[in-house]
Protein backbone atom coordinates (compact mmCIF):
# COMPACT_ATOMS: atom_id res chain seq x y z
CA UNK A 1 0.00 0.00 0.00
CA UNK A 2 1.04 3.28 -1.05
CA UNK A 3 1.42 4.87 2.92
CA UNK A 4 2.61 2.53 5.61
CA UNK A 5 1.82 2.37 9.27
CA UNK A 6 4.91 4.00 9.86
CA UNK A 7 3.92 7.12 8.42
CA UNK A 8 0.09 7.77 9.82
CA UNK A 9 1.77 6.01 13.58
CA UNK A 10 -1.96 4.12 13.89
CA UNK A 11 -0.24 0.88 14.63
CA UNK A 12 0.99 3.01 18.50
CA UNK A 13 -2.82 3.65 18.56
CA UNK A 14 -4.01 -0.09 18.05
CA UNK A 15 -5.08 -1.56 21.11
CA UNK A 16 -5.14 1.45 23.44
CA UNK A 17 -8.81 0.71 24.02
CA UNK A 18 -10.71 -2.42 24.28
CA UNK A 19 -13.76 -2.57 22.04
CA UNK A 20 -17.25 -4.55 21.98
CA UNK A 21 -17.61 -4.82 18.67
CA UNK A 22 -15.47 -4.95 15.46
CA UNK A 23 -17.86 -3.02 12.87
CA UNK A 24 -21.23 -1.15 13.83
CA UNK A 25 -22.77 1.18 11.31
CA UNK A 26 -24.54 4.29 12.36
CA UNK A 27 -27.55 6.20 10.17
CA UNK A 28 -29.92 8.98 10.28
CA UNK A 29 -33.81 7.82 9.74
CA UNK A 30 -36.80 9.49 9.20
CA UNK A 31 -40.09 6.85 7.56
CA UNK A 32 -38.10 4.43 6.35
CA UNK A 33 -40.24 1.57 7.82
CA UNK A 34 -41.56 0.01 4.64
CA UNK A 35 -37.96 -0.90 3.79
CA UNK A 36 -35.89 -1.44 7.53
CA UNK A 37 -36.32 -4.79 7.90
CA UNK A 38 -34.46 -5.84 4.36
CA UNK A 39 -31.69 -3.19 4.95
CA UNK A 40 -30.72 -4.16 8.83
CA UNK A 41 -30.90 -8.09 7.78
CA UNK A 42 -29.15 -7.54 4.73
CA UNK A 43 -26.23 -5.85 6.89
CA UNK A 44 -26.61 -8.49 9.26
CA UNK A 45 -25.65 -10.81 7.09
CA UNK A 46 -22.74 -9.25 5.84
CA UNK A 47 -21.16 -9.30 9.33
CA UNK A 48 -22.30 -5.92 10.66
CA UNK A 49 -22.64 -6.30 14.51
CA UNK A 50 -24.82 -3.04 15.52
CA UNK A 51 -26.31 -0.30 14.25
CA UNK A 52 -26.63 3.10 15.39
CA UNK A 53 -30.06 4.31 14.55
CA UNK A 54 -31.01 8.23 15.02
CA UNK A 55 -34.62 9.50 14.33
CA UNK A 56 -35.59 12.04 13.01
CA UNK A 57 -38.74 12.38 14.23
CA UNK A 58 -40.34 9.21 12.01
CA UNK A 59 -44.44 9.10 12.31
CA UNK A 60 -44.58 5.63 10.43
CA UNK A 61 -44.09 2.45 12.15
CA UNK A 62 -40.53 2.45 12.52
CA UNK A 63 -41.01 1.75 16.24
CA UNK A 64 -42.50 -1.27 15.83
CA UNK A 65 -40.26 -2.44 12.92
CA UNK A 66 -37.51 -1.72 15.03
CA UNK A 67 -38.30 -3.45 18.43
CA UNK A 68 -36.75 -7.04 17.83
CA UNK A 69 -33.46 -5.80 16.78
CA UNK A 70 -33.65 -3.21 19.79
CA UNK A 71 -34.77 -6.54 21.63
CA UNK A 72 -31.62 -8.26 20.70
CA UNK A 73 -29.15 -5.39 21.15
CA UNK A 74 -28.41 -5.54 17.10
CA UNK A 75 -30.21 -2.00 17.41
CA UNK A 76 -29.76 1.34 19.49
CA UNK A 77 -32.12 3.92 18.46
CA UNK A 78 -31.77 7.44 19.67
CA UNK A 79 -34.14 10.12 19.67
CA UNK A 80 -32.57 12.81 17.03
CA UNK A 81 -34.72 15.92 17.05
CA UNK A 82 -34.17 19.33 14.58
CA UNK A 83 -32.73 20.93 18.42
CA UNK A 84 -30.97 23.66 17.04
CA UNK A 85 -32.31 26.14 14.05
CA UNK A 86 -29.67 26.10 11.25
CA UNK A 87 -27.17 23.37 12.17
CA UNK A 88 -27.19 20.43 9.98
CA UNK A 89 -28.27 17.56 12.35
CA UNK A 90 -27.17 15.09 10.01
CA UNK A 91 -23.52 15.81 11.06
CA UNK A 92 -24.37 16.44 14.81
CA UNK A 93 -25.39 12.44 14.83
CA UNK A 94 -21.93 11.43 13.57
CA UNK A 95 -20.18 13.39 15.98
CA UNK A 96 -22.13 11.72 18.83
CA UNK A 97 -21.88 8.50 17.36
CA UNK A 98 -18.28 8.82 17.28
CA UNK A 99 -18.03 9.88 21.12
CA UNK A 100 -20.69 7.16 21.61
CA UNK A 101 -18.87 4.33 20.11
CA UNK A 102 -14.99 5.31 20.55
CA UNK A 103 -14.72 2.84 23.08
CA UNK A 104 -16.92 -0.03 21.54
CA UNK A 105 -15.88 -0.74 18.35
CA UNK A 106 -13.33 -1.13 15.90
CA UNK A 107 -15.18 0.72 13.36
CA UNK A 108 -17.83 2.62 12.55
CA UNK A 109 -19.55 3.09 8.95
CA UNK A 110 -21.67 5.84 8.00
CA UNK A 111 -24.62 5.24 5.81
CA UNK A 112 -28.17 6.05 4.86
CA UNK A 113 -31.08 3.62 4.73
CA UNK A 114 -30.88 3.67 1.18
CA UNK A 115 -27.32 2.07 0.97
CA UNK A 116 -26.29 -1.09 1.11
CA UNK A 117 -22.52 -2.22 1.81
CA UNK A 118 -21.03 -5.19 1.11
CA UNK A 119 -18.02 -7.20 -0.33
CA UNK A 120 -18.27 -7.92 -4.06
CA UNK A 121 -16.10 -10.95 -3.24
CA UNK A 122 -18.96 -12.66 -1.24
CA UNK A 123 -17.26 -12.08 1.84
CA UNK A 124 -17.84 -10.53 5.22
CA UNK A 125 -16.93 -6.81 5.47
CA UNK A 126 -14.48 -7.74 7.94
CA UNK A 127 -12.30 -9.90 5.91
CA UNK A 128 -11.98 -6.41 3.51
CA UNK A 129 -11.26 -4.20 6.55
CA UNK A 130 -9.08 -6.47 8.04
CA UNK A 131 -6.60 -5.73 5.05
CA UNK A 132 -6.44 -1.50 6.05
CA UNK A 133 -6.44 -1.56 9.86
CA UNK A 134 -3.40 0.37 9.64
CA UNK A 135 -5.52 3.49 7.90
CA UNK A 136 -7.96 6.13 9.99
CA UNK A 137 -10.26 5.89 8.12
CA UNK A 138 -11.60 4.03 4.38
CA UNK A 139 -13.30 5.51 1.64
CA UNK A 140 -16.08 2.68 0.16
CA UNK A 141 -17.33 3.91 -3.52
CA UNK A 142 -20.76 4.07 -4.36
CA UNK A 143 -22.42 2.89 -7.32
CA UNK A 144 -25.97 4.75 -7.65
CA UNK A 145 -29.19 3.18 -8.88
CA UNK A 146 -32.11 4.33 -10.52
CA UNK A 147 -35.88 2.88 -10.74
CA UNK A 148 -35.03 0.33 -13.79
CA UNK A 149 -38.23 0.49 -15.61
CA UNK A 150 -40.55 0.55 -11.90
CA UNK A 151 -43.02 3.85 -12.17
CA UNK A 152 -44.65 2.36 -8.92
CA UNK A 153 -43.47 0.21 -5.39
CA UNK A 154 -43.03 -2.87 -6.75
CA UNK A 155 -43.47 -6.25 -4.70
CA UNK A 156 -39.82 -7.65 -3.34
CA UNK A 157 -36.41 -6.46 -2.36
CA UNK A 158 -34.75 -3.88 -2.97
CA UNK A 159 -31.74 -5.62 -3.79
CA UNK A 160 -33.63 -8.00 -6.44
CA UNK A 161 -36.24 -5.10 -7.95
CA UNK A 162 -33.31 -2.24 -9.13
CA UNK A 163 -30.71 -3.56 -11.06
CA UNK A 164 -29.52 -1.04 -13.38
CA UNK A 165 -26.97 1.73 -12.44
CA UNK A 166 -25.40 5.02 -13.70
CA UNK A 167 -21.98 4.01 -15.78
CA UNK A 168 -18.64 4.33 -14.34
CA UNK A 169 -17.33 7.24 -15.28
CA UNK A 170 -20.58 9.58 -13.99
CA UNK A 171 -19.35 11.78 -11.51
CA UNK A 172 -22.11 10.74 -8.32
CA UNK A 173 -20.04 6.84 -9.04
CA UNK A 174 -16.97 9.19 -7.50
CA UNK A 175 -18.77 9.61 -4.30
CA UNK A 176 -17.55 8.05 -1.12
CA UNK A 177 -18.75 7.17 2.37
CA UNK A 178 -16.60 6.46 4.79
CA UNK A 179 -15.66 4.02 7.25
CA UNK A 180 -13.59 4.93 10.34
CA UNK A 181 -11.92 4.33 13.42
CA UNK A 182 -14.56 6.45 15.77
CA UNK A 183 -11.35 6.53 18.71
CA UNK A 184 -9.13 8.73 16.34
CA UNK A 185 -11.79 11.16 14.65
CA UNK A 186 -11.97 14.89 16.07
CA UNK A 187 -14.44 16.56 13.77
CA UNK A 188 -17.17 15.86 11.09
CA UNK A 189 -16.41 17.40 7.52
CA UNK A 190 -19.30 16.05 5.81
CA UNK A 191 -21.32 13.44 5.64
CA UNK A 192 -18.94 11.52 3.44
CA UNK A 193 -15.85 13.06 5.77
CA UNK A 194 -13.89 13.26 8.85
CA UNK A 195 -10.97 14.64 10.20
CA UNK A 196 -9.22 12.41 12.31
CA UNK A 197 -6.26 12.89 15.12
CA UNK A 198 -3.23 11.52 12.69
CA UNK A 199 -2.96 13.47 9.10
CA UNK A 200 -5.08 15.97 7.12
CA UNK A 201 -5.81 13.24 4.53
CA UNK A 202 -9.70 12.47 5.59
CA UNK A 203 -9.60 8.57 3.80
CA UNK A 204 -8.25 6.02 1.88
CA UNK A 205 -9.32 3.80 -0.62
CA UNK A 206 -9.73 0.16 -0.78
CA UNK A 207 -5.75 -0.19 -1.93
CA UNK A 208 -4.41 2.65 0.71
CA UNK A 209 -4.62 5.83 -2.24
CA UNK A 210 -5.72 8.98 -0.26
CA UNK A 211 -8.89 10.22 -0.75
CA UNK A 212 -8.66 14.13 -0.78
CA UNK A 213 -11.81 15.31 -1.87
CA UNK A 214 -15.45 14.24 -1.64
CA UNK A 215 -15.96 13.45 -5.68
CA UNK A 216 -13.56 12.99 -8.72
CA UNK A 217 -11.60 9.99 -7.17
CA UNK A 218 -11.15 6.93 -9.70
CA UNK A 219 -13.89 4.55 -8.42
CA UNK A 220 -12.59 1.40 -6.65
CA UNK A 221 -14.83 -0.84 -5.28
CA UNK A 222 -13.19 -4.84 -6.03
CA UNK A 223 -13.26 -5.75 -2.25
CA UNK A 224 -15.90 -3.35 -0.93
CA UNK A 225 -18.78 -1.37 -1.92
CA UNK A 226 -22.05 0.74 -1.37
CA UNK A 227 -25.00 0.12 -3.61
CA UNK A 228 -26.72 3.70 -3.41
CA UNK A 229 -30.99 3.24 -4.25
CA UNK A 230 -31.27 6.97 -4.08
CA UNK A 231 -34.33 6.82 -6.29
CA UNK A 232 -36.39 3.76 -6.44
CA UNK A 233 -39.73 3.78 -8.35
CA UNK A 234 -40.64 6.78 -10.31
CA UNK A 235 -43.59 7.59 -7.56
CA UNK A 236 -41.03 7.47 -4.91
CA UNK A 237 -38.70 9.49 -6.61
CA UNK A 238 -40.99 12.18 -7.23
CA UNK A 239 -41.56 12.20 -3.72
CA UNK A 240 -38.20 12.21 -2.04
CA UNK A 241 -37.54 15.34 -4.35
CA UNK A 242 -40.63 17.03 -2.77
CA UNK A 243 -39.38 16.32 0.44
CA UNK A 244 -37.88 19.18 2.37
CA UNK A 245 -34.20 18.03 3.99
CA UNK A 246 -33.75 18.70 7.77
CA UNK A 247 -30.43 20.07 7.47
CA UNK A 248 -31.50 22.49 4.93
CA UNK A 249 -35.04 23.97 5.45
CA UNK A 250 -34.17 27.46 4.47
CA UNK A 251 -33.39 26.88 0.79
CA UNK A 252 -35.97 24.35 0.11
CA UNK A 253 -36.64 25.70 -3.42
CA UNK A 254 -32.74 25.39 -4.25
CA UNK A 255 -32.54 21.88 -2.57
CA UNK A 256 -35.57 20.54 -4.71
CA UNK A 257 -33.96 22.21 -8.05
CA UNK A 258 -31.06 20.39 -7.06
CA UNK A 259 -32.41 17.01 -6.18
CA UNK A 260 -34.30 16.83 -9.17
CA UNK A 261 -31.73 17.36 -11.56
CA UNK A 262 -29.45 15.12 -9.80
CA UNK A 263 -32.48 12.08 -9.21
CA UNK A 264 -33.51 13.18 -12.70
CA UNK A 265 -30.16 11.67 -14.31
CA UNK A 266 -31.15 8.45 -12.22
CA UNK A 267 -34.10 7.25 -14.63
CA UNK A 268 -31.80 6.99 -17.62
CA UNK A 269 -29.26 4.58 -15.67
CA UNK A 270 -29.19 2.10 -18.00
CA UNK A 271 -25.78 -0.04 -16.46
CA UNK A 272 -27.29 -3.59 -15.35
CA UNK A 273 -25.18 -4.36 -12.38
CA UNK A 274 -26.57 -7.73 -10.42
CA UNK A 275 -23.26 -8.30 -8.30
CA UNK A 276 -25.23 -7.34 -5.11
CA UNK A 277 -28.06 -10.71 -6.37
CA UNK A 278 -25.85 -12.96 -4.77
CA UNK A 279 -26.77 -12.17 -1.60
CA UNK A 280 -30.65 -12.73 -2.36
CA UNK A 281 -31.00 -16.47 -1.28
CA UNK A 282 -29.28 -15.91 2.31
CA UNK A 283 -31.20 -12.86 2.57
CA UNK A 284 -34.83 -14.17 2.18
CA UNK A 285 -33.86 -17.17 4.42
CA UNK A 286 -32.94 -14.96 7.34
CA UNK A 287 -35.68 -12.44 6.99
CA UNK A 288 -37.98 -15.27 7.26
CA UNK A 289 -36.20 -16.08 10.35
CA UNK A 290 -34.25 -19.08 9.34
CA UNK A 291 -30.23 -19.62 9.68
CA UNK A 292 -28.86 -18.33 6.54
CA UNK A 293 -26.25 -20.46 4.73
CA UNK A 294 -22.32 -19.27 4.41
CA UNK A 295 -22.28 -16.21 1.76
CA UNK A 296 -20.92 -17.80 -1.35
CA UNK A 297 -17.98 -15.99 -3.41
CA UNK A 298 -19.45 -14.84 -6.82
CA UNK A 299 -17.39 -13.21 -9.42
CA UNK A 300 -18.75 -9.70 -10.54
CA UNK A 301 -21.66 -9.48 -12.82
CA UNK A 302 -21.80 -6.67 -14.57
CA UNK A 303 -23.24 -5.94 -18.05
CA UNK A 304 -24.44 -3.16 -20.31
CA UNK A 305 -27.78 -3.11 -21.25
Amino acid sequence: MPLKARENDLSKRKGATSTNFYLTACAIIKNEASYLKEWLDFHKLMGIEKFLLYDNGSTDHTKEILLPYIETGFVEIIPWGNFLHGANHQHLAYAHSCIHMANKTEWLAFLDADEFLFSPQGSPISAALKDVEEFPAIGVFLYCFGPSGHHTKPEGLVIENYTLRLPDDDWQNTQYKSIVRPHLIRSVISAQRFHHVLNNIPAYDEEGVPLLHSIGHKHKSHRIRINHYAAKSLEELESKVQRPYFWDLGKVDKRKSQKMKQHGKLTKASVQDLTITQFIPELKNLMQNQSPTVIRKSSDKTKSV
